[in-house]
């Protein structure tokens, strides 16, 4: 791929495979991944959520395929509503690196890498500036030395409360669209 200069690879959830589109490629046929709605701290586990045709990290880091540990957490709009939205009054708790409190992605990341007898290949997380993402993700690494790596600022991205006063809306949105169908 380096040598073709063909470095992008995009993993899709619902696609199959396309020679006109190499680049586009079945995330399942490549990829594992635990599971993505996580509504308490305590649920987070190492657990294969998809595909259903793998049955353990282990075995499917043992042919080949990578690992995706979803850490994000969600709370629900109200007790009888089924809309979820990211839980910002825990993500310094969830972005930790931290290995010794539920919910923290540090213990999240350690538990996947002792049951699946590998590091995780990737990580996904809500609000990656918040919190310590990189430095659990160093950690797992092995890297102690960030020479060169610079910070993001809450100005470059937009700031926490933009973003929550922009998922209020979009929640207000898809609230009164539901209630005009």
């Amino acid at each position: 791929m380096i040598d073709n200069s063909t470095r992008l690879v995009t993993f899709v959830t619902n696609i199959d495979a396309s020679t006109q589109y190499p680049y586009l490629m079945p995330e399942f046929d490549y990829v594992f991944e635990t599971a993505f709605e996580v509504p308490s701290l305590t649920g987070f586990n190492c657990t294969v959520d998809r595909p259903s045709k793998i049955k353990d990290g282990a075995t499917a880091m043992a042919s080949n395929y990578m690992g995706l540990v979803n850490h994000f957490k969600y709370q629900s709009l109200s007790d009888n509503s089924d809309l979820f939205v990211p839980d910002t009054e825990n993500i310094d708790t969830v972005n930790s690196d931290g290995t010794s409190e539920d919910g923290q992605l540090g213990k999240h990341l350690q538990e996947c890498r002792q049951e699946w007898g590998a590091v995780p290949n990737f990580v996904l997380v809500d609000f990656f500036e918040k919190g310590q993402v990189l430095a659990a993700t160093d950690k797992m690494n092995g890297i102690s030395d960030t020479t060169g790596r610079e910070e993001v600022s809450d100005e470059s991205i937009g700031s926490t409360t933009d973003r929550q006063v922009g998922m209020v809306a979009l929640t207000a949105f898809v609230a009164a669209a539901v209630l005009l169908v």
